[in-house]
């Protein structure tokens, strides 16, 4: 999400044109923020998820919970809101061993906030917000690190869109041709660029 304002538009442009929202809020839409972490503390919640995952030595635990919004100050200012999910996550890591010491573990915990028209379980929610992450990660945070979109200074829009199309089809080529991993697929053909060209060719 921008700036509030522009949020509300947004908003109001996603359901007028038939479509339903889930948007986090953050930290700087302080007035909502903090009503939102306020209600979490005071009252129970709806419904609850919770999802665990262990990858690479890492623990990572969702608790995903639902609650009724029925704010009318604040549902004016968001078109048919509904509610609002609390995102826990929490990760544990382990460090390295050292010599006769125990192999110690690092805990990291987060809390976000979303909002939305939609009254849906728990499960639902998290569901959809681990796609969204899962395009996040896959797309938008890969295209960041190795094409360092965000630290873009191009100024004319025209330019930037091409760019930014130009980044996604070399990507898609990459995984496609070559590796998953896209630092390793850009090592590969840094050193082979005549392969590069005749693979394009084809």
């Amino acid at each position: 999400m921008g700036c509030l304002t522009h949020s509300k538009k947004t908003v109001n442009a996603i359901v007028d044109s038939g479509n339903h929202y889930v948007l986090q809020v953050k930290a700087n839409q302080q007035a909502l923020f903090k009503y939102l972490q306020a209600y979490s503390c005071e009252n129970a919640f709806e419904d609850i998820y919770q999802v665990t995952e262990q990858t690479h030595g890492r623990l990572t635990q969702w608790i995903i919970k639902v609650y009724k919004l029925e704010n009318q100050s604040i549902q004016q200012q968001w078109k048919q809101l509904k509610s609002f999910i609390l995102i826990q996550k929490q990760v544990t890591q382990k460090g390295k061993k050292h010599t006769q010491q125990a192999q110690k573990e690092h805990l990291t915990q987060s809390l976000s906030y979303r909002i939305s028209d939609l009254w849906l379980s728990a499960k639902e929610f998290s569901e959809g917000i681990r796609k969204h992450w899962g395009i996040e990660n896959r797309l938008h945070w890969v295209k960041d690190v190795n094409y360092q979109e965000d630290n873009n200074r191009i100024k004319h829009q025209n330019i930037a869109v091409n760019m930014a199309i130009f980044n996604a089809i070399s990507l898609n080529y990459l995984r496609q041709n070559v590796n998953d991993s896209i630092k390793y697929a850009q090592i590969i053909f840094g050193q082979n660029f005549k392969e590069l060209c005749s693979n394009i060719r084809t």
